[in-house]
């Protein structure tokens, strides 16, 4: 994913053609929707892993059985905040956004949004 992001950000600087640049910008969001399908099946971390009130087993600084964060992984938040929204637009969507046709803001207005807000 990231070297996806650093061959748009490269073509772009070196102000390559827009095909080139269209193709980066494609494997960047296409690797953005495959990640967001990922992240959609990973359960979710509670945030009370270390140092929350219960323990099912283990100590409270050490427990057994620790959901993985987006840290863990190497994610920020807003990388698969963006990948799940992408993931969660019709096929259609994707496919224009990943063309450069529409922007992702503008994709979600019309996809599965109420009053200009994506819902899930």
């Amino acid at each position: 994913m990231d070297v996806a992001a650093a061959q748009e950000v490269f073509a772009t600087r070196q102000r390559m053609g827009e095909a080139v640049i269209g193709q980066a910008h494609t494997l960047k969001t296409r690797a953005l929707v495959k990640l967001g399908e990922l992240l959609k099946d990973l359960p979710k971390a509670t945030g009370g892993g270390y140092g929350g009130k219960t323990t099912l087993d283990g100590s409270r600084r050490e427990p057994s059985n620790v959901t993985a964060t987006l840290a863990d992984y190497g994610l920020d938040k807003k990388t698969s905040h963006i990948a799940q929204q992408l993931a969660a637009l019709p096929e259609a969507t994707r496919e224009a956004i990943a063309q450069r046709e529409v922007t992702l803001g503008s994709g979600l207005v019309g996809a599965g949004s109420e009053n200009g807000r994506y819902v899930d």
